[in-house]
């Protein structure tokens, strides 16, 4: 008798889905209760000062849900408890920061904006300049960059008027809080529906196909060169900038803060805009609630309060500003102590004395000394005539990664932020002058990098880009120095010191250079 044939059913292969597949759907599938909203809805208005209604819930559950995604968490709680075992400055704070704001913007946006920037304020100073009524120096603030739209629009407008204004020195901060849209500013690539309402001629002039992203646009570099990129959020005490601005961009941020926060933040804006300075707000944005600080003077422009209503443009006394005759640079390839053939005049009462290291930078207008030691390192002392004020700095190496260094221990910071302070003080950059020191080759010690040499190079080539003249200079050699400096004269003199002191100075700049610096918040942004 034959055995009936068993057969066996073959199911198709069954899978299990992976442990980061599960986690993904329990991050897609998490809900945002009302308390957690109304506690992440506090961490963010505590942090950024964007208000949030209870609208705002489904728009937070979404944008947040990404980052749940990438962190494999299955609630909102777990979230909330992450950001605050973090803290503010945390790194997952920044993503929640970059995650809720919002970025819509475009070329020409409120484009009376910019026509009034171009017809009237750029004229005017050009006209004023030409009288010698003011310096040829212009500083704008965009304070809200987003993905770089508006502060290139200002750099283009610039460009338009002042292309053919010799002389003039102007610089554009653009700051944001969101890290993620800085980055897409610095690559300033953009699709043409963002430009759209941007003349044919201007994207002829100043774009260019862009090469990595086939169909986009990139702003030319010369528009780029105008523009400087920052992180900064308009909700801290204090804000890493040592200058006035003659013209403030903060479009379509007050928006986002409520009655308060608004006041706090504009009043604190106003310390940055000129006397005569001129603030451009949001088409929906009103500043009538700080009367007393601000006037507008125009369709969602404004200006100080007790500027508006004074003489009239031109009327005042205005100081005149002349453009120096440089003095012969210093020649020859061999060191030369010219500077200590001016020595300090002595005063009748010791002056006081400010020594600096590497990485400091120190101006005054007053009579004092300003002194160093350096070895390989470099001191530039600057200083205007005209208002009698200068500066000393002191850096190590030309350019580098700041790591734990200061900022100013790289002489492409350590120029910029000395010329800063000095044209705080009221002077212009057209009337600098320059006594250099240092970039010695310490017995071999700066090895075969060529340390000295290198910043040798550097400084000369900068003071030369810069039309900054040098009247005395002592660089190079083999010994270190010991560097006086009367800021308010001028007068410079310096001290060769014997060997073992050399080898000490050097070990010291060394040393110093590696110090670990002042966190990266405390860094002055313009």
């Amino acid at each position: 008798m034959r055995r009936p044939v068993r057969r066996t059913l073959i199911h198709p292969k069954f899978t299990m889905p992976s442990t980061e597949t599960l986690a993904e759907d329990a991050a897609q599938q998490a809900v945002l209760r009302i308390p957690q909203f109304r506690l992440l809805r506090e961490l963010i208005y505590d942090t950024t000062g964007i208000s949030l209604g209870d609208n705002k819930l489904d728009f937070i559950q979404s944008r947040l849900r990404k980052r749940l995604r990438h962190l494999k968490m299955d609630s909102f709680a777990k979230y909330y408890d992450l950001l605050k075992s973090q803290g503010p400055q945390g790194a997952e704070m920044q993503e929640m920061i970059n995650r809720v704001t919002t970025n819509k913007t475009h070329f020409f946006r409120e484009d009376h904006h910019f026509e009034h920037l171009r017809n009237n304020i750029f004229q005017r100073m050009i006209e004023e300049a030409t009288r010698r009524e003011r310096p040829r120096r212009l500083r704008i603030w965009c304070a809200a960059a987003s993905t770089g739209e508006e502060p290139y629009t200002l750099a283009i407008s610039v460009r338009e008027v002042f292309a053919n204004q010799p002389g003039w020195d102007i610089r554009i901060l653009a700051t944001d809080i969101d890290t993620n849209v800085l980055e897409r500013c610095k690559e300033a690539t953009y699709i043409p529906d963002q430009l759209l309402e941007t003349p044919g001629e201007i994207v002829k002039r100043y774009f260019s196909p862009s090469k990595s992203t086939p169909g986009s646009l990139t702003v030319r570099q010369e528009v780029k060169d105008l523009v400087t990129f920052r992180q900064l959020n308009l909700l801290e005490s204090e804000w890493p900038i040592r200058t006035q601005f003659d013209v403030i961009f903060c479009r379509n941020v007050l928006i986002y803060f409520d009655q308060p926060t608004q006041d706090t933040v504009m009043r604190h804006m106003a310390d940055y805009l000129k006397p005569e300075g001129t603030l451009f707000i949001g088409h929906s944005e009103s500043l009538s609630g700080l009367a007393s600080t601000y006037t507008r003077v125009g369709r969602t422009i404004y200006q100080h309060t007790n500027y508006v209503g004074g003489p009239a443009s031109g009327s005042q006394s205005q100081p005149q500003y002349s453009t120096p005759t440089p003095r012969p640079m210093l020649s020859g390839n061999s060191p030369r102590n010219d500077a200590s053939s001016t020595p300090v005049a002595k005063a009748t009462a010791p002056l006081e004395r400010k020594s600096i290291i590497v990485g400091d930078i120190h101006s005054s207008d007053k009579p004092m000394l300003i002194s160093t030691v350096l070895g390989s390192c470099i001191a530039v002392c600057l200083y205007d005539d005209a208002i009698k004020a200068g500066g000393m700095n002191h850096f190590a190496l030309p350019t580098g990664q700041l790591g734990s260094r200061k900022i100013a221990s790289f002489g492409v910071h350590a120029m910029e932020l000395l010329i800063n302070e000095i044209m705080q003080l009221g002077g212009d950059r057209r009337r600098l002058k320059a006594k250099v020191f240092g970039g010695a080759n310490v017995l071999g010690m700066s090895g075969e990098d060529k340390i000295g040499q290198k910043n040798v190079d550097f400084i000369r080539n900068f003071l030369h880009t810069e039309n900054i003249p040098i009247t005395a200079e002592y660089l190079g050699g083999n010994q270190g120095m010991q560097v006086l400096f009367e800021p308010c004269s001028g007068r410079a003199k310096m001290k060769l010191l014997d060997h073992s002191k050399t080898i000490e100075a050097e070990k010291i700049d060394r040393a110093q250079t590696t110090t670990k610096s002042e966190p990266v918040s405390d860094i002055t942004l313009f």
